[in-house]
């Protein structure tokens, strides 16, 4: 968290900040470290925003347009810390008053109930669901959704972090 936090002073692209953040874990040469990340940059542009993705090994994540239309605003990429040469790309997508970006863990869609995962296409139809709702109200349907599915405490941690685009000033 640190040095993506020190690489970002220095990096505008995400892909850079991640790289950074891969070599910085390759020199610690501890075995069998190493992490998933995705990075985002938010910009102002009239009327909207411009979000930049790149993910390493990381859920890419979802991006919830107005209409409840839902796509994916990046692309997995590589395991952080584990190789030298990583494949890394940026993504940039365009928001819209009303859309919706929706970071979340693994934990999430790979939830397991009687051998079944929550999985990515149920996650996806929530989302379509929830378009015109708040962040909160989004982030809170997931969490709710994915507690109700398993049975007992969760496997793996689930997190989820959402922004929306309100189009107030």
């Amino acid at each position: 968290r640190h040095t993506v936090r020190a690489a970002a002073v220095r990096e505008r692209s995400p892909k850079a900040i991640l790289r950074t953040l891969n070599q910085a874990l390759l020199r610690q040469m501890i075995e069998h470290r190493f992490c998933t990340v995705a990075v985002g940059r938010l910009e102002a542009r009239d009327g909207g925003a411009r979000l930049t993705v790149c993910c390493g090994g990381h859920p890419p994540p979802l991006l919830v347009r107005s209409d409840g239309s839902v796509e994916e605003a990046g692309t997995p990429g590589t395991l952080l810390g584990i190789y030298e040469q990583v494949q890394l790309s940026d993504l940039t997508v365009d928001l819209e008053p009303g859309d919706a970006v929706v970071f979340h863990t693994d934990g999430v869609t790979e939830e397991r109930r009687e051998g079944h995962m929550f999985g990515e296409e149920r996650l996806m139809e929530l989302l379509r669901v929830s378009a015109g709702m708040s962040a909160a109200g989004i982030a809170d349907r997931i969490e709710r959704a994915v507690l109700e599915y398993t049975p007992g405490p969760p496997a793996d941690d689930v997190a989820v972090i959402v922004l929306r685009l309100t189009g107030n000033d």
